[in-house]
């Protein structure tokens, strides 16, 4: 399976679908490191302010417990159109309020709510 998925994303490496595809099959199956890897070249590829992908990418890095990755990822999204950012602002919300930081959460919503129409 990982191989036809190679192939896939070497083939077709532009649609965002071909690489949430691959991720899904890889979380399915517990390769979450891979699933991981695989999202990172994906945004590389398909562009680092990606909604669906980056969305897909703070699940599975709270799912690693990766906290600081996360942060990172979100804090790279400060400065991006906020149509395309949304989603994963709220997503680090819910994740920030998950993990009880309390401190770090109105930031975030202050950054959305002074950035959406």
């Amino acid at each position: 399976v990982k191989h036809h998925l190679a192939q896939a994303l070497q083939a077709n490496s532009g649609p965002v679908q071909v690489w949430l595809e691959a991720c899904r099959m890889l979380d399915e199956v517990g390769e979450l490191e891979e699933c991981r890897s695989l999202l990172e070249q994906g945004l590389e590829r398909c562009g680092a302010s990606n909604e669906q992908l980056c969305l897909k990418l703070v699940r599975v890095y709270e799912r690693l417990g990766d906290h600081a990755a996360l942060r990172s990822l979100v804090s790279s999204l400060k400065w991006e159109p906020p149509e395309r950012t949304c989603k994963v602002l709220l997503e680090a919300v819910h994740f920030e309020v998950r993990a009880g930081n309390g401190e770090a959460v109105r930031p975030l919503l202050r950054c959305l709510m002074l950035r959406l129409p």
